[in-house]
């Protein structure tokens, strides 16, 4: 998932036309933002749960960005907005996706929120043994690196990741839950993956009717 570091961004105070306060407001790519919501630097997962719902249900106006003690979402300019999301984008922002893209989005979604909750449960250490395993059983994961790269991938995209296949994101699926299992015990593992399934949003939640803690 990518994460807008603050040195990319400009933000300034402006006062909005009809409102008596000013706002903040947002410039990125050329394209202007406001603040929508902010988050504690140690709530960062509860931030990406929150951009990865509004990109489903609006698409990418949404922008996450990393500042000094916490992290800001910004909602595009609804001016910006009209023209952003004009029927000619609307394949981009998944209104309508393929079955495979579909799962391939809930997979990511659901590994990055797992593997972010992991990290918190079990430390940084320890979370090396169950990378170390999974790239012994995916196919596509070579190493450790092949994993840093899903993780900064933005779930959402409507980009097909080659050369994975449906079957690949199933394994996947399943070796993500058995090894949570194995290393946090049966229940609290299979509690914990049902969880961050129940966190991710339809209909992409559903793709992942398979994963339920049977490890």
């Amino acid at each position: 998932m990518s994460i807008v570091e603050q040195q990319l961004v400009d933000i300034e105070i402006v006062t909005i036309p009809g409102k008596k306060r000013a706002d903040l407001r947002l410039t990125y790519q050329g394209q202007k933002y406001y603040l929508h919501q902010a988050f504690a630097e140690i709530k960062l997962a509860q931030a990406q749960q929150q951009w990865q719902q509004l990109k489903l249900i609006h698409g990418d106006r949404y922008l996450l960005v990393r500042e000094v003690g916490y992290y800001s979402l910004w909602e595009i300019d609804e001016l910006e907005a009209q023209i952003y999301t004009s029927p000619t984008d609307v394949p981009k922002i998944g209104i309508q996706i393929s079955s495979e893209l579909a799962l391939q989005q809930a997979s990511l979604c659901f590994f990055q929120e797992l593997w972010l909750r992991l990290e918190d449960l079990i430390g940084a250490r320890q979370l090396q043994s169950v990378a170390n395993n999974l790239c012994t059983v995916v196919p596509h994961l070579q190493s450790v690196l092949d994993l840093d790269r899903l993780l900064k991938l933005d779930p959402l995209s409507g980009d097909r990741l080659e050369p994975w296949t449906e079957e690949d994101f199933i394994v996947f699926d399943r070796q993500l839950d058995l090894l949570t299992q194995q290393k946090l015990g049966k229940q609290f593992g299979a509690e914990l993956v049902l969880d961050v399934i129940e966190s991710i949003p339809e209909p992409l939640r559903g793709k992942l009717s398979g994963v339920r803690g049977e490890g």
